[in-house]
């Protein structure tokens, strides 16, 4: 950086004084007073400013990456339905940087993941086992044998609900067809409301000889859902008030052998919107 200040300053004052003084008393005053003040200041100032930056940045990386990974996971489970998994990875990394040096990086872990099912989880599990063994499954033989179990949706806690529900004051029977052809009657006990996703929702909750009966069917029905629809079984809650579990929504029989007859879902309680949760339609594994 080049900076060049020139400051001139010309200052001329010029001062002439006359002054005559007569014995007569006469007194003549004669002032001449001249003043000339000239100021010629000059500034000058040149900048003149040069920034060169030269920036060469020469980056040569070259890497020879070996990844080897070996896995070994020992899975133990306990009663108590714990679930520890063991994992060992190795890992080699070999990287060589031209220009910098040769480095060697050679990393180990070994992670532990306690996995606790909850109680839906379980409860799906000792269900898919039924379904694989035993001998009352609604499965047949050769299908128990390809069964590697049920699909569901990731349990929904927004889906698990206490409900009050409004009374039907005609308590009127209702008959519902089977898949079959036949059909089963049952009383058309009361109706709730609620809402799924910002949809209002409504469904009939029907009695008969077994319990409280709750069908539905959903937007999915057909492709991710049964077509002919899910069961529940609602638990009472106190004076007009029930527990319904979304989650545990599950296939009738006949989802998964033509030899079940099961009661369709009723008009009344087919949904516009999708229930995503509890068990998914059944696809036979080929």
């Amino acid at each position: 950086m080049n900076v060049d200040v020139n400051v001139n300053v010309n200052v001329d004052v010029n001062v002439n004084v006359n002054v005559n003084v007569n014995v007569n008393v006469n007194v003549d005053v004669n002032v001449d007073v001249n003043v000339n003040v000239n100021v010629n200041v000059n500034v000058d100032v040149d900048v003149d400013v040069n920034v060169d930056v030269y920036v060469n940045v020469d980056v040569n990386v070259d890497a020879n990456v070996n990844v080897n990974v070996n896995v070994d996971v020992n899975v133990d489970v306990n009663v108590d339905v714990n679930v520890d998994v063991y994992v060992n990875v190795d890992v080699d990394v070999d990287v060589n940087v031209n220009g910098n040096g040769n480095g060697s990086v050679h990393a180990q872990c070994r992670i532990r993941i306690l996995l606790r099912m909850s109680e839906l989880e379980e409860f799906r599990r000792m269900k898919d086992e039924y379904f694989k063994s035993d001998p009352a499954s609604p499965l047949f033989d050769e299908e128990q044998t390809e069964f590697s179990g049920l699909k569901y949706f990731p349990e929904n806690p927004a889906l698990r609900l206490t409900l009050p529900v409004a009374r039907d004051p005609e308590h009127g029977r209702v008959r519902i067809e089977t898949t079959d052809g036949d059909t089963q009657t049952y009383t058309r006990y009361g109706r709730f409301s609620f809402v799924v996703e910002g949809q209002a929702v409504e469904l009939t909750l029907y009695e008969g000889a077994h319990g409280f009966f709750l069908p539905f069917a959903d937007a999915l029905a057909g492709s991710e859902t049964y077509p002919a629809g899910r069961y529940l079984e609602p638990e009472a809650a106190g004076p007009d008030r029930f527990h319904i579990d979304f989650n545990l929504a599950y296939n009738p029989y006949c989802a998964y052998s033509e030899r079940w007859s099961c009661p369709i879902t009723p008009a009344e309680n087919r949904l516009k919107v999708a229930i995503r949760a509890g068990e998914k339609i059944y696809h036979l594994e080929s």
